[in-house]
């Protein structure tokens, strides 16, 4: 039996992709999945960076065009 190789940037895609589309609109999800996908990318290995660049990229966009307070939409944006 054989299995796929794994990546990081697949793993991470894998994961924080669905929780990220959930959590549309859920400030207290997306400041947490900000905050993990800030906590790998301070690691000290390299793997999945350009993922997790990607995901709080794609963070960014979507807090912008929520119906977020500007409050929140500042606290979250100061994460990624």
């Amino acid at each position: 039996m054989t299995a796929p190789t794994l990546r990081a940037g697949g793993v991470i895609r894998a994961a924080f992709g669905p929780m990220r589309r959930a959590a549309s609109g859920n400030v207290l999800m997306i400041t947490h999945i900000a905050m993990a996908l800030g906590r790998l990318g301070r690691g000290e290995s390299q793997y999945g960076e350009d993922e997790i660049r990607r995901q709080l990229t794609l963070i960014a966009k979507e807090i912008e065009r929520s119906g977020l307070l500007e409050e929140d939409r500042e606290l979250i944006a100061g994460l990624v």
